[in-house]
Order: C-alpha cells, then structure tokens, then sequence
C-alpha cells in the first residue's frame, strides 16, 4: 500500500492547517502562559522517556 500524490498533498495540507491553527492559538496567550507550557513538555518529554 502507499499513497498517491493527492494522498501526500492532503496530508501536507492538513498539517498546514493544524500548524497554523496552532500558532495562532499560541500567540494568543500571555508570556507566562506559554513558559508553563513549555516547562510542561519538558515534563512530558522526560516522563515519556521512561
């Protein structure tokens, strides 16, 4: 099985989408908001490490 080149691009365009959909949503918080987020992946990350 593989995908076909219209698969490839809508996967490229979903990911596009969700990409900026993201960033938007994250300009929108405060400063201290957004540095507990990334304290909490760097919890994430070293607990899925384990």
């Amino acid at each position: 099985m593989s995908l076909t080149d219209a698969g490839r691009a809508t996967i490229r365009e979903t990911r596009r989408r969700r990409d900026a959909w993201l960033a938007k949503r994250l300009a929108e918080l405060e400063p201290h908001e957004r540095a507990t987020l990334q304290e909490a992946a760097a919890i994430l990350l070293r607990v899925s490490d384990r």
